[in-house]
């Protein structure tokens, strides 16, 4: 089966975007499928036509894309092809302010193709946020609706040896500052008063994901602070991507959002929602290294075991 991902490949302004394909990506290789990526900035110009003729000349028969990149996919060229979308969200709100609503042009798209072809609509929110803004999917414009958490690469985990790993730095950040400004501010910027040995990764210091797993500066650190947006915690409105990414790099991960126990155990994940829980577990853990392995080695294992793209990718195959 042939697989088309379409994306954004700029990593300066996608890190998160290029680090989800890389991870499909991965998995359907993995799994035996014919994967291929594609620009959709290229695919949007209608001057440069090379990367749509690209993608109609590799007759994909599944395309993992976003629901606005229908606007500019030929799907009426891509008859009975499966589309697996990223939606936005269907109803208005103001839960934080990068909440993007799907539009009512990119709905006429939605359901003009849908004629022709099979639409899954995805989400890696809550149960509770999908039943509140995403269900217009399903009830108005008729399409499959499912719930794909954000997940890891067990690519990454390949080889990794966490119990000797040496630890040259007492904590890492590797995340957009700007979007999440307080809870780093809280949460994070008042590590540094405890160690000067720390190294971060953010929108003014940018590398691909690529780079990142080769350098895997979460293993080598003693704590891996992961904060989300005040909206993403007081609201549980998802667990993003790195919840999931530092175990199976063999990091030790603190975390400040509550909806992480749905899915990890207190003795798998270190959840300290107030900024000085936060702040006194990883100091604790800073001084106390040896005491992080055990959180390690069943943290990988949940993840191992229930939060993969294999895992994501069986879901959608479940549906086709």
């Amino acid at each position: 089966m042939k697989v088309a991902y379409i994306l954004q490949s700029s990593h300066k302004k996608n890190f998160a975007g290029i680090s989800v394909a890389r991870g499909f990506g991965n998995a359907f290789k993995r799994l035996g499928f014919d994967f291929s990526e594609f620009d959709v900035e290229s695919i949007k110009r209608s001057f440069h036509k090379a990367e749509r003729q690209r993608l109609l000349e590799f007759e994909p028969e599944v395309v993992l894309a976003s629901v606005e990149h229908m606007n500019y996919i030929p799907y009426d060229q891509m008859r009975g092809v499966t589309f697996v979308l990223w939606g936005q969200f269907y109803e208005r709100n103001a839960l934080e302010r990068d909440c993007v609503t799907i539009t009512e042009a990119t709905k006429r798209h939605l359901l003009k193709s849908s004629k022709y072809s099979r639409i899954i609509i995805w989400s890696q929110h809550s149960d509770e946020i999908n039943a509140a803004y995403f269900s217009g999917y399903e009830k108005e414009l008729g399409l499959t609706f499912v719930q794909l958490l954000h997940c890891a690469d067990d690519t990454l985990y390949e080889g990794l040896d966490f119990k000797n790993a040496s630890l040259d730095y007492d904590f890492v950040w590797i995340g957009k500052v700007k979007h999440r400004k307080s809870a780093y501010n809280e949460f994070v910027a008042p590590l540094k008063s405890l160690s000067r040995n720390y190294i971060e990764i953010t929108e003014n210091r940018p590398m691909s994901p690529d780079s990142v797993a080769a350098m895997n500066p979460y293993v080598h650190s003693k704590v891996c602070p992961n904060v989300h947006t005040e909206a993403q915690r007081e609201n549980r409105i998802l667990l993003n991507e790195r919840t999931f990414v530092i175990p199976v790099m063999g990091g030790f991960e603190i975390t400040d959002n509550s909806l992480a126990r749905k899915y990890f155990s207190e003795n798998e994940m270190i959840v300290a929602q107030s900024p000085k829980d936060f702040i006194e577990m990883a100091g604790y853990f800073m001084e106390h290294p040896e005491d992080r392995l055990p959180f390690i080695e069943r943290c990988l294992k949940r993840v191992l075991s229930e939060h993969t793209y294999k895992k994501r990718i069986n879901t959608i195959l479940s549906l086709l």
